[in-house]
């Protein structure tokens, strides 16, 4: 489903990132635009569909940051949770952030 696609996430907060689907279940996301402006990664995800054109997409990062996404490519959209570890945020608990966005094909 995603192989070699690349999308255009533009999220609710202002933020807006290219994802490329790699081969190998692997994505390259950049932050095009918000906070992580310029930051670019490359991830192993796993995707599972969970009911017609509904996509579970999750991947844990490098530092510690996980990401759970369901998407809906067909209707445009995405929902986003993104875990950030107590100790990148410099506190005694995760930051967890919901973000509501759009999805558009580059």
């Amino acid at each position: 489903m995603f192989d070699n696609k690349t999308i255009r996430i533009s999220y609710d907060n202002g933020a807006v990132y290219r994802v490329t689907y790699l081969p190998g279940s692997r994505l390259r996301w950049t932050c095009l635009e918000g906070q992580d402006k310029g930051n670019s990664a490359e991830e192993s995800y796993n995707a599972i569909e969970i009911a017609p054109d509904i996509w579970f997409v999750h991947w844990m990062e490098a530092d510690g940051i996980a990401v759970t996404q369901v998407a809906q490519p067909e209707a445009a959209v995405i929902n986003t949770t993104i875990i950030i570890p107590a100790n990148l945020v410099g506190g005694e608990k995760p930051l967890g952030l919901v973000l509501s966005g759009t999805i558009a094909q580059e």
